[in-house]
């Protein structure tokens, strides 16, 4: 396994969860921006961009996945139900589904917002918002899942386990160990 792809997953999530102690998790909060969630929107989006490459050219040498409607293209032809992953956080009551507008073969608003930010971040910083950073990297999440399951198999483990997000589809978590292991809404890899 690629485990400094998950170190800097767990690096960025620990960023995103020490914004809660500035900014509650919850719905009146969603619009609420700033440079720290920039950067956490920055960060996962462009690791989004690493892992998702490396999804597409496992699944397809042929095809060339150079942006996110390619990523959609390639991932959904394998696994139709990428779309359909769901993310929790328990602590706040969040369920995420940072890609279901893919079911509609659109690219997620988060996803845009980051490209706005990117490349135009001084008229478009508002969108630097504390609901685009959670969407965010739930999304690099829900990429490594997969990249991880069509690395190592059908049950992976993956230690150490994220401080905020839970799956809906846990199937085990042991408390003594700190195993965390996702079972995905698609078939086998």
């Amino acid at each position: 396994m690629q485990i400094y792809y998950w170190e800097y997953f767990l690096s960025i999530e620990d960023d995103l969860y020490k914004t809660s102690r500035f900014v509650e998790f919850v719905p009146e909060n969603y619009n609420t921006f700033s440079i720290e969630f920039s950067r956490i929107i920055l960060s996962s989006c462009s690791e989004i961009d690493v892992i998702a490459k490396e999804i597409c050219s496992i699944i397809s040498e042929e095809k060339k996945a150079s942006n996110v409607s390619d990523y959609r293209e390639i991932i959904l032809s394998r696994f139709p139900k990428f779309h359909s992953v769901q993310l929790n956080i328990p602590r706040f009551k969040i369920i995420l589904n940072p890609w279901s507008d893919w079911e509609k073969s659109e690219n997620p608003s988060w996803w845009k917002s980051y490209n706005r930010i990117k490349h135009q971040r001084s008229s478009h910083y508002n969108e630097a918002t504390l609901s685009t950073a959670l969407n965010s990297v739930a999304g690099l999440l829900s990429c490594l899942l997969y990249y991880f399951w069509l690395k190592e198999g059908d049950r992976v483990t993956i230690e150490p386990s994220p401080q905020l997000f839970q799956s809906k589809y846990l199937i085990q978590y042991e408390y003594s160990s700190i195993k965390l292991d996702f079972n995905l809404p698609d078939d086998r890899p």
